[in-house]
């Protein structure tokens, strides 16, 4: 800088003893930076960045006068002063130097009171001339008011009329031509423009005066402007308003697109949060034992989170801890707090949590139930006493000196590194400030530094946190080498506040332009060129990292948390698989619908890449819980449809299905709150949403993808969400409406999707009924269902104009199974004016029953339960009584009239019988053998026991009873096999007449159980005799329903009532199909056989206390 702009105050004599006396000499008498002007601020109580302002005015307008009075020839003596119109006789000039330097005594310009011209001498004139034109302009300064007690000419003035000197001063020449103004003018003409700020007069010296002022006073300027903003900037708490992504423009969007493609299952991941000292408190809890590593995880809870749908699990908390971090949760209040999730000590799992052996067990069992795990990494910053802060405290953002002068850190050493001591700010235990440092002091070499906390300048440092300097190539090597590291031991990571990183926003935190103010409080002052910090800083971070693990573990999914519109920044240009899309949650929340609409709309048209690349979420683990933002009904779930079914990658919290409120503190070791799952959530989750994530590969991606407008005769409702994504044949739409007003419209036309070869070619979509692969022929109608299992039947010619819907508030649908059906017969022209409209559980079912609803009638009424429950009580006493016999009498006559009714129009029987059914001789021998096993010993009479029944089991008589009727009715049709017969009756709908006219759930276990053995009779070996057949009967899915199958505590279990259902019925089946064959007085009876394995599989169940596995095992 020229010697002409000195960078210091001009002080009064009393005001630079005061300081001197404050300890502020050196402050005082030196160069004037951000930090000298703090500690004077902090001496005034006032701003230091004014104080700063004001520095830089005094430097500029000294600076200027000093540089004027050469230019117009000025030449002070001692008692007179040479111009360009002569030498005039100034004898109170030397009165003037000396009463200056006794009331600035801090000027080194002593030598204007030396005789004669030299040149130096004449310098040192003109410097103190062009003080007194500054003082005499700044005292008509408002702005500078506040100021008057380090400099104002109130003594000067006393002494000497110094302002009718400085007019005979500017007398002696003409204005400089290249400023057009004298220099009273010039250095008033700030104020004039600005009397009352400080800032908009240093804006306006800097755009008048940068031709005559040094560089470094314009950057410092820029920067004093740029603190100033920086220390006014309100830092609120809470979330802010939901921005609207512009894309197209902006950040890269003149780059092509550079995707990351996925692998073969990253697309249809679906994560779970768990924040891992919680959950293994939750499940010790749960379970009623001690569970505290990862080993440790129940296998039952690995099964439970398959079964939802879940196959990426994300261990939050699960790396080394900062014990400063943990000291500080519990000075602050918390005696039982963990350090942060995210103050990190070291990538290391930690021992606690059973170190790195615990978590190959934990994957090596999520593996097997197609679970891979997931892990944060945040190379933003680590733990303020991590590793690295230890071995290479040069690596982080730090200053030599406190930012601000009144940091005091004088409270506890949190360190327990052995030579270094580490303490935050004394104003974060009594909450009275939020320092930007903390202090590090190596105990060794004396060296003190003041590193900065992790912050993303939008509220409060991090204050157990230590932020990383990416500006050191090492460091972002070394990032880049950890990051590889981890990623080869999970299959996701999530990299926490990414959006810190990017270069953009790095340095808008940390090393803003000059005069760009910094996100962080302080680094102003670090004001960086385009060019220093392009130099420093010249490559995206994450794109070298993306395109390192895209090289060397290619099978990892990398999840950047990005906010501040960075989400199609961070996966179009970086090449991160997925980005947080936090606009679903707070729109959503918020129901700002047109403006999420719009989101989904601009992404379609500009490139729908970008849609598929998002995580969705109802709550992040620093956000509110999701049933405390969308509550527990319509809305939750459907905002939960939404998000199992758009495209991305959905993200559930932890204990969001559990509908727990609790929010659960990074530094919690377990939940505070007593909660219990909410069961009724849950199985609503089980009945609703669940099914969906199970359906994931139809809805992740965007091939198929299209979104449509709900029309009203009003327009365009943008409450309601519809759309349909999967391929022709497996197409699913989903319709929501985020408000509580009910609304009744027409889905019909897709909004315009851009070309997947030109982005931004936004391509008009087919309507509604193409999309859904319903023109495909001339079909009359179509049907499809609902996720309750509801149907509906439309027309094709409704179709055309849209499908039209009434919803109610929060009302949402999931249709699927689009079907065009061929109408030869006019049986569904007929269900369609049937229904007029309505849907129902199953169309098929309807048709079927109006096309042949007398066989339904007649086919009832044969299995007619209360009827047969008479029959079955009068067959055990062996009694025909008149009230018995009609009953026999009635049911072979109504079996004949059914075989007539139906036999004609069979395809595929072997030949119609030609004898008729008498029910009379085969009861009647049921009945004697009835009686036999009453009377015989104890193993056989219990297949008599089955037959009656307990007042606590139901007797079997129905059931089998059945069985022989559906057995004699195959029979009279010609059917060799009864269970092919009982198919045949199922293409008439006659299944579902059998089931609906079941009255209670008994008669529906009946019903089950009576279709089942016309599938064992024909079984070799027969089950009730052999274990391994009925060991097989066991595990089918609808048998495993009637058995009442359940888990609970890591095991599997069975109801005693469903196992003695089944064993006693096929026992009873095994002895009677031996009676129908005439070999029971040839061979050792079956009935003995079975009545024997009957015994033992009931004493067996009963002694394993009704655990499947163990039954098998022992079966």
């Amino acid at each position: 800088m020229p010697h002409t702009f000195i960078n210091k105050l001009l002080l009064k004599k009393q005001a630079l003893h005061l300081l001197q006396e404050a300890g502020l000499r050196e402050v005082a008498e030196g160069d004037i930076d951000i930090h000298a002007a703090r500690k004077i601020a902090l001496w005034r109580q006032s701003s230091g960045a004014e104080v700063y302002l004001f520095a830089l005015l005094t430097t500029a307008s000294r600076g200027m006068a000093r540089h004027y009075l050469p230019q117009i020839g000025l030449q002070p003596g001692l008692s007179k002063i040479h111009s360009a119109k002569g030498v005039q006789a100034l004898p109170e000039l030397s009165t003037a130097y000396q009463a200056y330097l006794e009331c600035y005594p801090g000027e080194a310009l002593s030598l204007v009171n030396e005789p004669g011209m030299a040149t130096t001498t004449i310098q040192a004139r003109q410097a103190l001339l062009a003080d007194l034109f500054f003082l005499d302009a700044l005292s008509e300064n408002p702005a500078a008011e506040s100021f008057k007690d380090l400099l104002d000419d109130s003594d000067l003035a006393s002494r000497l009329d110094y302002r009718s000197l400085i007019v005979q001063f500017a007398g002696q020449a003409e204005p400089l031509q290249e400023h057009g103004k004298s220099l009273p003018e010039l250095l008033r003409r700030p104020a004039k423009e600005n009397p009352h700020n400080l800032v908009e007069q240093i804006s306006y010296i800097i755009k008048n005066w940068s031709p005559w002022l040094p560089q470094e006073v314009v950057t410092k300027m820029q920067i004093a402007i740029a603190l100033t903003e920086e220390e006014s900037r309100a830092y609120l708490p809470g979330p802010g308003p939901s921005p609207m992504p512009l894309f197209g423009e902006g950040d890269g969007s003149d780059a092509a697109a550079a995707f990351t493609a996925d692998t073969d299952w990253m697309t249809t991941s679906v994560l779970l949060a768990k924040s891992i000292y919680i959950w293994l408190d939750q499940l010790s809890s749960h379970y009623q034992r001690s569970i505290t590593t990862l080993a440790d995880i129940p296998e039952e809870e690995l099964v439970s989170l398959a079964n939802r749908g879940f196959n990426a699990l994300w261990l939050i908390g699960i790396w080394e801890r900062s014990s400063a971090s943990k000291r500080i949760k519990q000075l602050c209040g918390n005696p039982e707090a963990e350090a942060s999730a995210y103050a990190l000590h070291a990538y290391r799992i930690a021992e606690e949590l059973g170190g790195e052996n615990a978590l190959r067990a934990l994957e090596a069992r999520c593996r097997q139930h197609g679970i891979r795990l997931a892990c944060d990494v945040v190379p933003n910053h680590t733990g303020i006493d991590s590793e690295l802060v230890k071995e290479h405290p040069d690596w982080f953002l730090q200053t030599d000196q406190p930012p601000y002068p009144a940091y005091d850190f004088s409270g506890p050493d949190l360190c327990e590194m052995e030579g270094i001591g580490i303490r935050i700010e004394k104003g974060y235990w009594d909450h009275s400030d939020a320092a930007v440092v903390f202090e590090h002091h190596d105990h060794n070499s004396g060296q003190h530094r003041y590193i900065y906390h992790g912050n993303d300048g939008t509220h409060m440092p991090w204050n157990d946190t230590a932020q990383l300097n990416f500006l050191m190539p090492e460091v972002r090597q070394a990032m880049s080498d950890l990051i590889l590291a981890v990623a080869r031991r999970f299959s996701l990571i999530r990299f926490d506040a990414a959006m810190t990183l990017a270069r953009k926003h790095f340095r808008r935190l940390w090393f803003p332009p000059p005069g760009g103010s910094a996100g962080v409080q302080s680094r102003s002052a670090f004001a960086l060129s385009d060019e220093d910090f392009t130099a420093a800083f010249p490559v995206e971070f994450w794109r070298e990292v993306v395109d390192r693990i895209n090289r060397e573990a290619p099978d990892t999914l990398l999840i950047a948390e990005a906010f501040w519109l960075m989400e199609s920044y961070f996966v179009r240009n970086l090449g991160m698989h997925r980005v947080y899309n936090s606009a679903f949650m707070n729109m959503l929340k918020r129901e700002e619908n047109t403006k999420y609409r719009l989101i989904l709309k601009d992404t379609l048209a500009y490139n729908p890449g970008i849609l598929k690349r998002y995580v969705n979420f109802m709550n992040n683990p620093d956000e509110a819980t999701a049933v405390e933002q969308f509550g527990k009904g319509d809305k939750y779930f459907g905002v939960a449809t939404m998000l199992a079914t758009l495209p991305g990658l959905p993200m559930f919290g932890h204990g969001q299905v559990e509908g727990y409120r609790e929010k659960y503190g990074m530094e919690y070791r377990r939940a505070y709150w007593k909660e219990e799952p909410d069961v009724g959530f849950i199985q609503h989750h089980e009945q609703q949403i669940f099914p969906l994530l199970h359906s994931r590969h139809l809805f992740a991606d965007i091939e198929y993808f299209s979104l449509y407008d709900f029309m009203t005769d009003q327009g365009v409702n943008e409450n309601v969400f519809a759309y349909s994504n999967g391929p022709i044949g497996q197409k699913f739409l989903v319709v929501y409406n985020n408000r509580t007003q009910a609304t009744r419209g027409r889905i019909h036309l897709a909004a315009d999707k851009a070309s997947p070869e030109e982005e931004g070619l936004a391509l008009p979509m087919p309507p509604f009924w193409q999309e859904l692969g319903l023109d495909r022929s001339e079909d009359p109608f179509c049907r499809f269902h609902d996720l309750q299992g509801n149907q509906q039947l439309v027309s094709r010619e409704q179709l055309s104009h849209g499908l039209e819907l009434q919803l109610d508030g929060y009302e949402h649908r999931v249709f699927s199974d689009f079907q065009t059906l061929s109408d030869e017969d006019g049986s569904w022209q007929k269900l369609y004016q049937h229904l007029n409209g309505r849907t129902v559980s199953n169309l098929e079912c309807e048709r079927l029953r109006i096309v042949y609803q007398p066989l339904w009638k007649a086919f009832a009424a044969l299995f007619d339960q209360g009827r047969l429950h008479v029959l079955a009580g009068g067959l055990v006493t062996a009694r025909q009584t008149g009230p018995i016999d009609k009953i026999m009498t009635e049911l072979s006559a109504e079996c004949n009239a059914f075989v007539s009714m139906i036999g004609s129009s069979i395809e595929g029987s072997e030949g119609h019988s030609t004898s008729q059914i008498d029910l009379k001789a085969l009861f009647a021998d049921l009945s004697g053998w009835l009686a036999e096993l009453s009377a015989a010993e104890a193993v056989e009479k219990m297949l008599a026991g089955q037959w009656q029944g307990t007042r606590s089991q139901a007797g079997l008589g129905v059931t089998i009873l059945s069985w022989l009727m559906l057995q004699n009715l195959s029979q009279a049709l010609g059917f060799s096999d009864e269970s092919r017969c009982f198919e045949v009756f199922g293409s008439y709908g006659l299944d579902f007449a059998w089931q609906e006219s079941a009255a209670s759930e008994d008669q529906g276990r009946a019903v089950f159980l009576a279709t089942l053995l016309t599938k064992t009779a024909g079984m070799q070996p027969h089950p009730a005799v052999d274990a391994p057949t009925f060991a097989h009967l066991c595990q089918g899915r609808e048998n495993s329903r009637f058995l009442g199958v359940n888990r609970h505590q890591e095991q599997t279990w069975f109801l005693q009532e469903g196992m003695t259902a089944l064993a006693g019925a096929i026992a009873l089946q095994a002895g009677i199909l031996q009676l129908r064959s005439g070999q029971g007085k040839e061979v050792p009876t079956i009935s003995t056989a079975a009545a024997e394995h009957l015994r033992q599989r009931l004493a067996r169940a009963a002694a394993v206390g009704y655990r499947l596995d163990k039954f098998l095992d022992l079966s």
